[in-house]
């Protein structure tokens, strides 16, 4: 192995009960009716997405980027105070680093959480790069060039050496379609779309504790 790229969401945090509840969230501090099962709905979606949808299915009068902001700070709280990492991803990317592997993390998420989350977690000596959907014209993963661009970044250019670590189904076929070996990631959050996930992946991982026999293939 050689580079790893990583979802973060799901797959080296366990954010995901926060995204579900997000609009459940908002929704309480306004004190404002239900919309059906809001937490189904949110936690496919991105920021923008949920605050275009609050203000719409509302009919709120403040702009769609004070929504944007009011939902960002609900996530910029919890990011900087609760949200930790996933069971044995320190212990993972430890082991990756001391074998010389590069690094990445490829996300659907604002760069702003993503650099606070990593600086409070102390993982950010181990990552060599990071890039947004959003930095390369995308909202969602819905094709490889997120993936591509962190590749390039570290210095490779052939996918089938790179490894990306996903718990979403879509995006771990995005980045299967692009030739990248890819490893399916158990998030609670998916569970209900697991197979899709597995057949997209060339290895399941239950647990981070697996990761590291990847090193050596030995899988």
């Amino acid at each position: 192995m050689q580079y790893a790229i990583f979802d973060m969401d799901g797959t080296l945090i366990d954010s995901m009960p926060l995204w579900r509840d997000v609009g459940q969230t908002f929704r309480e501090r306004r004190q404002l009716p239900p919309l059906g099962d809001m937490t189904r709905l949110f936690h496919k979606m991105t920021i923008v997405q949920a605050a275009t949808y609050l203000k719409e299915a509302y009919q709120l009068p403040e702009s769609t980027e004070a929504v944007h902001r009011e939902i960002q700070e609900i996530a910029w709280q919890a990011y900087a105070e609760k949200v930790p990492l996933k069971d044995g991803v320190a212990e993972a990317l430890v082991a990756f680093k001391a074998a010389g592997v590069r690094m990445a993390i490829a996300t659907a998420n604002e760069r702003s959480l993503v650099e606070l989350v990593l600086n409070r977690l102390n993982i950010s000596p181990y990552i060599d790069t990071v890039r947004t959907c959003g930095e390369v014209g995308m909202t969602k993963k819905e094709g490889p060039s997120v993936y591509l661009k962190c590749l390039q970044d570290l210095g490779g250019s052939a996918p089938e050496t790179c490894y990306v670590f996903e718990d979403a189904p879509h995006a771990a076929e995005s980045a299967a379609q692009a030739g990248f070996q890819v490893v399916a990631v158990y998030d609670d959050a998916y569970a209900y779309d697991l197979p899709r996930l597995k057949k997209a992946a060339r290895y399941y991982c239950q647990k981070a504790s697996q990761w590291p026999a990847l090193l050596e293939d030995s899988f």
